[in-house]
Formats: C-alpha cells, sequence, structure tokens
C-alpha cells in the first residue's frame, strides 16, 4: 500500500512537471511571435493587452514589447537625427517626436502605476495576514500553557485553526519561520490534550452530573401546580443549560433532546395558564356585574 501510494504521488508530480514545462513552452512560443511583428502591429497588440488584462498577468509579454519598442525607437531616434544634421541641422536644434512610440508609453506608464499598485497591495495584505497569523500562533500557545481544560478549550482552537487556514500568504521571508512556530505549539497543544486526557475525562464526568441535575430539576416542573412558578423556573434553568460545560458527542446529544423534550412539555403549560387568567377574568365579570345589579 505504501508503495502503491508513493507511485501515485511520483505520478502525481510528474504530470505537474510534464503540466508546467508545457506552460513555459507555450509562453514562449508567444514571445518569440512577439519579436517578429511590425512596429505598429506590436503597438496594437501590447494596448489590446493593456486594456483586457491585468497587469500582473502580462508582465512577460509587456517587459519585451518594452525592450522590443526601446530598440525601434533608438534606431529611429537615431536615423532621423542623422538626417536633421546632414540636412544642415544643428544637433543642439534637434527635437524628436513620434506619434506611434508615444501611444505606447502612455499606455505602459499607466500599466506600470497599476502594477505598482497591485505590488504595494500584495505587500500591505501579506503583512496584515503576518500579523493576523502571529496572534493567533500567540493564542495558540496560550491554549495549552493555561493548562486549563473547560467549555470554551475546543471552540477556541477550531475558531484559531479556522481562522489561519483562511488566512492569505505572507511574505515569502517570513512565511517558514511562521508556519513552523505554528505547527509547533499544534504539536504541544494535541501533546497537553494527550496527558491531560484523564482529566477531560473526569471533566466530561463531571458536566454531565451537572446537566443530569438540571434535567431532574425541570421534570419537576412538568406538574409543578404553580404555572407560572414553573415558566419562571424553565427559563431560570435554560439559561444555566447554556453556560454548561461540553460532553462527549453521544452524551450530549442525549442530554439535549431530553432537555429540549422537558423545556417544550413546561412551555406547553402556558396554554392551560392562560385558559386558566381567563376563567378568572370571566369569574371577575360576573362578580363585578352582580354588584352594579345590587
Amino acid at each position: 500500500m505504501l508503495n502503491e501510494n508513493l507511485e501515485i504521488e511520483a505520478n502525481q508530480e510528474k504530470l505537474t512537471e510534464n503540466s508546467s514545462e508545457n506552460q513555459e513552452i507555450q509562453e514562449f512560443d508567444e514571445l518569440e511571435k512577439l519579436k517578429y511583428l511590425s512596429l505598429e502591429d506590436l503597438i496594437i497588440h501590447s494596448i489590446q493587452l493593456f486594456k483586457n488584462q491585468l497587469p500582473v498577468e502580462i508582465k512577460k509579454q509587456i517587459q519585451l514589447i518594452h525592450r522590443i519598442i526601446d530598440g525601434k525607437k533608438q534606431i529611429d531616434f537615431d536615423e532621423k537625427k542623422e538626417l536633421f544634421v546632414t540636412s544642415g541641422g544643428n544637433t543642439i536644434d534637434f527635437h524628436y517626436k513620434n506619434p506611434i512610440f508615444d501611444s505606447f508609453y502612455t499606455h505602459y506608464f499607466d500599466y506600470k502605476k497599476k502594477l505598482s499598485d497591485h505590488y504595494h497591495s500584495i505587500k500591505k495584505e501579506e503583512k496584515e495576514n503576518y500579523e493576523k497569523k502571529l496572534v493567533l500562533v500567540q493564542k495558540l500557545k496560550e491554549l495549552y500553557q493555561s493548562n486549563t481544560i473547560n467549555k470554551d478549550l475546543f471552540s477556541t482552537y477550531k475558531n484559531i485553526k479556522t481562522e489561519w487556514n483562511s488566512l492569505g500568504k505572507v511574505h515569502v521571508e517570513n512565511h517558514i519561520t511562521l508556519n513552523e512556530n505554528y505547527h509547533h505549539h499544534l504539536r504541544n497543544f494535541y501533546a497537553f490534550l494527550e496527558v491531560n486526557r484523564e482529566l477531560q475525562n473526569k471533566l466530561f464526568e463531571e458536566n454531565l452530573a451537572e446537566r443530569k441535575k438540571l434535567i431532574d430539576r425541570a421534570k419537576l416542573l412538568i406538574d409543578e401546580p404553580d404555572i407560572q412558578k414553573a415558566l419562571h423556573e424553565i427559563n431560570l434553568i435554560s439559561k444555566i443549560w447554556r453556560t454548561t460545560n461540553p460532553l462527549l458527542e453521544k452524551e450530549n446529544r442525549i442530554t439535549t433532546e431530553e432537555f429540549r423534550v422537558i423545556f417544550n412539555k413546561v412551555i406547553e403549560r402556558k396554554k392551560e395558564l392562560l385558559l386558566i387568567q381567563e376563567e378568572e377574568q370571566k369569574k371577575n365579570l360576573i362578580l363585578k356585574n352582580e354588584c352594579l345589579e345590587k
């Protein structure tokens, strides 16, 4: 089985490598084609890229196009300058301008700004992610260093893990150290749970006993003569129930369902109370009318 898994992993790596190689070859071919375009076609192609794609997606193409156009511009500059001088002009009076090149550079400088903004945004996001992840590492560390197992322990751990996985990248220079710290404290947390398994089981037993006491207390309210008192008491018990500590999944499911049934039975007595109150109102109305008749 181990050999099969290793073979599968090796094949997957090979497929990934082949896919990357094919992509690189395709990119190389596309870049090579740019070298044979005319100046006008090259500028039209670049402007289409500027308008239709994100700056980071066209970086390689634009870098090559920029080098090609810079070279063509230099050749055009030299030719026009030589023509100006050979026509009797003074070098110091020569002024160069070519609208074809200007159209490219207008878009190019806008592209450079967008690309710079993009990298600035990434840098800012990576810094924020790094700071947030440092806080999570500290929280994870405190979970086991507090040497306490309570009702919030597992939900806190789950929240830390969920938030960690939801956060994006950090800068490459911080990535390795940060991840090593996180997994170091994660291993320590698991070790803490293993060492405290006996304590954890004892805590679950105490929590179960506490819930059973609340269930027994709630059962008495089903037949409590004073319905108003029963309704008030069940609401108090319900608030206490919501603050009880965690149980093993099976016990948690059983006790929660048992309490839910009892709670609903007591709450149903509200209808009984309303009927009693309605009867009392009728009796009071009759007595009031009788007094008026006298």
